[in-house]
């Protein structure tokens, strides 16, 4: 989504103010500029240079830093503006502090906290902007705040344990593909003109793997290309509905990461809804909120329809028995929150249990994938040892004084 830079008059103060808007196009930026009770004089859109999804790229703990010290400067009794300059004077993320700075602009132009998030919906999402409308509606700011960086936090947990899970394996994949392919384009053809010279028949492994040297050393450039091509059409695929649903649905159906994968979304519902719901969120707003933000189409599906049998008066507990997508413990820890009054506690401790059992099995995962790992690493040392001594072995059984010598 671009960026445009506004030079704008308030008419209120008759003063020249310089706005920031993030819009899919100049109509709906300006439009935007106009709610906000400004009038526009000039406008342009921000250029990004070569490293701008670098360079503008805000991170999680970025975020959580900011949403931590605002929500602590507030607590100890400054007002929301000085919190927010304070907050930019201290922030390293040039990008953020850019839009900090932008905010502060926006609320001394008259708009609320929340309304000047919403300009930047790349960076804050619906669940972030409403959870600051529920606290400045409420009052209570910095505990919405506070929550807020307790959510983002708890969800980057997740998001790191499953990319750490990642890491070694992919890592070892790497390995495995240099190792091999080294073997076979350098090692193994030296191995071959050695043995062409006694004139004897390769064992038929040797002949499969020369096959393959050959064919990567005469046509390295179509394998790269081939590569290439499939990683972009891929990315593509996913990016279509078609593709995406694919992709949402192997997550939840897939064998190897259902369960995993499942607890994931558990935790991520039950931790977001708790942390809405305690903020004065109500329920709609909520599971409309958490529908967008779960990430995955099929189980977005699900919560829609939840949604419209509370609309019809049913109980979100009973709304959501008859989804098989979703774990059976939460409607059942969402009951018991509904008949005893505490219905974001009792999603808050189901978060809890789900958080740790994701923990819990990416360590069982890791530890299954290690021999896993080892054996195919093994298996493909082994093929290309007795590749490379096979014809030795032939060589000394056919001419015993050649093991001799």
């Amino acid at each position: 989504m671009p960026d445009y830079i506004y030079k704008t008059i308030d008419p209120s103060t008759g003063k020249q103010v310089s706005v920031n808007i993030s819009a899919n196009n100049q109509n709906e930026a300006t439009n935007l500029v106009l709610e906000r009770g400004l009038q526009p004089i000039q406008a342009k859109q921000k250029r990004a240079n070569l490293l701008g999804g670098l360079t503008g790229r805000i991170k999680r703990r970025d975020k959580i830093l900011f949403t931590n010290q605002l929500s602590t400067l507030i607590s100890a009794g400054l007002p929301l503006l000085q919190s927010l300059q304070q907050t930019s004077l201290q922030m390293k993320n040039k990008n953020l502090k850019r839009i900090i700075d932008d905010i502060v602009s926006s609320i001394e132009s008259g708009s609320a906290f929340s309304d000047a998030l919403a300009e930047y919906p790349k960076y804050f999402d619906q669940i972030y902007i409403n959870l600051v409308k529920a606290g400045e509606a409420s009052g209570t700011l910095d505990t919405s705040l506070e929550r807020l960086a307790i959510q983002q936090e708890k969800d980057g947990d997740l998001v790191s344990k499953i990319k750490g899970a990642l890491i070694y394996p992919i890592i070892v994949v790497f390995v495995i593909i240099g190792v091999v392919s080294f073997m076979l384009i350098f090692v193994l053809p030296q191995v071959v003109v050695f043995y062409e010279q006694f004139d004897k028949p390769l064992p038929w492994i040797t002949r499969v793997l020369i096959a393959v040297s050959d064919s990567l050393v005469d046509y390295y450039y179509v394998y790269i290309l081939v590569a290439l091509g499939a990683v972009i059409a891929l990315n593509r695929a996913l990016k279509t509905p078609k593709g995406k649903s694919f992709a949402d649905h192997s997550k939840l159906k897939f064998p190897a990461v259902k369960s995993l994968m499942s607890k994931v979304y558990m935790a991520r519902f039950t931790r977001t809804v708790g942390t809405l719901f305690a903020s004065g969120v109500n329920l709609l707003e909520t599971l409309a909120i958490i529908a967008k933000g779960i990430n995955n189409m099929h189980l977005e599906a699900a919560i829609n329809r939840s949604s419209s049998l509370v609309r019809e008066g049913k109980s979100l507990s009973s709304s959501l028995e008859n989804e098989p997508l979703f774990l059976d413990l939460v409607p059942s820890m969402i009951s018991i929150g509904e008949q005893s009054g505490r219905t974001e506690e009792m999603l808050l401790k189901a978060a809890v249990y789900y958080e740790k059992e994701v923990d819990k099995q990416i360590k069982a995962l890791t530890t299954t994938m290690e021999p896993v790992l080892i054996l195919t690493v093994g298996g493909i040392a082994i093929v290309i040892v007795l590749a490379i001594l096979l014809p030795v072995y032939s060589l000394i059984q056919d001419n015993p004084s050649f093991g001799a010598g």
